[in-house]
């Protein structure tokens, strides 16, 4: 048997199922075929894109990004031609005349064009004429393949890197949502209608978990008055396996807003913080030939906080703010909550 190892390892190398990490195209030349890749994108500027109704140009601007391999800040119009409309080509994605279209469209925004070339626009430059002040979440991966898809599939997974700048990772490596959120909030910074948005995540494979919140012990009176503040969310819950106390005690609940889990991977926080300071730098100092970016920059909105990590930062919270509602979670059953603004009853 130890004899037989080395022919074994040798036809495992040679074997196509042994590829790791490959993403192989047999309808591509050999020179063409990677191994999969990813472009880098900031949540707060692909929900711009789909806000701004700028997705078909934001697409083109990752893509040369991309292709400038060698960081020179530019690209041969005939190698754009080539690389993006040849059909031939890995990467195409349009046709010549859309893509001149889409050129003019971006010029002076994404890039500039000048003596056969695209001159790209760094991203803290682009995003500070799309009115982005701060990027608020980490960058994510988005794989190549992606901004290659149908225009469809690529607005799902730009609005599903909004879940994955907010997820976290577990213990156990699977992938968690950072807290719940409503969609109403969703809409509020997205401007994405709630059918819509359940419409990308079906598309994009966004997970999500259901949260619950529980009140104090059944009664007719607590009943009415959850029914009153929660509306047809609350609903009486009865604790067969006595996780919240006896066997059998009935409570008072409610649905919370779910918690979401995007698809991509989440990088550190060193990118950020360095496009953070070019955006404060851009904004105290301004574009030098750029001023009309600089009035009507309208802030994101902001929102309270109501979902703490653990009841020592949520009754922090209840001493300095008003009595909104104040949730920690139940630490011996995911997706229960405890709404610290009531008093219990027990």
């Amino acid at each position: 048997m130890m004899r037989s190892l080395p022919q074994l390892k040798e036809s495992q190398k040679a074997s196509p199922l042994f590829f790791e990490n490959d993403s192989i195209n047999d309808s591509y030349p050999e020179d063409e075929q990677k191994t999969a890749v990813f472009v880098s994108v900031f949540p707060d500027f692909a929900v711009t894109l789909l806000k701004e109704k700028r997705v078909p140009v934001g697409r083109i601007w990752l893509l040369l990004r991309f292709l400038d391999s060698h960081g020179a800040g530019w690209l041969e119009l005939d190698e754009i031609k080539d690389q993006l409309t040849n059909k031939q080509s890995r990467y195409r994605v349009c046709g010549w005349r859309q893509l001149r279209n889409l050129l003019n469209q971006g010029e002076g925004l994404f890039w500039e064009r000048q003596n056969g070339r695209i001159w790209l626009r760094s991203l803290p430059k682009v995003a500070h004429a799309l009115n982005i002040n701060r990027f608020h979440t980490d960058s994510v991966l988005l794989p190549i393949e992606i901004l290659l898809a149908k225009m469809g599939t690529l607005r799902a997974h730009l609005f599903a890197t909004f879940h994955s700048g907010r997820t976290e990772s577990a213990t156990d490596g699977s992938l968690k949502g950072k807290a719940p959120i409503a969609r109403a909030t969703i809409e509020a910074i997205t401007q994405i209608s709630p059918r819509i948005q359940r419409l990308y995540e079906r598309s994009a494979q966004v997970s999500n978990q259901s949260h619950y919140c529980i009140g104090n012990p059944y009664s007719e009176t607590n009943m009415k008055e959850a029914a009153w503040q929660q509306g047809h969310a609350a609903f009486r819950f009865k604790d067969v396996k006595g996780l919240q106390g006896k066997v059998g005690c009935e409570y008072v609940a409610w649905q919370l807003p779910n918690s979401y889990a995007g698809p991509h991977q989440r990088q550190g926080k060193r990118q950020r913080q360095r496009m953070n300071k070019r955006l404060v730098d851009l904004l105290n100092k301004g574009i030098v030939g750029n001023n009309q970016f600089m009035e009507n920059r309208a802030d994101s909105p902001t929102f309270e906080r109501r979902y703490f990590a653990n009841g020592r930062f949520a009754h922090q919270a209840l001493r300095t703010a008003d009595r909104t509602p104040k949730y920690c979670p139940n630490q011996t059953r995911a997706g229960f909550w405890y709404d610290l603004s009531i008093t219990r009853e027990f």
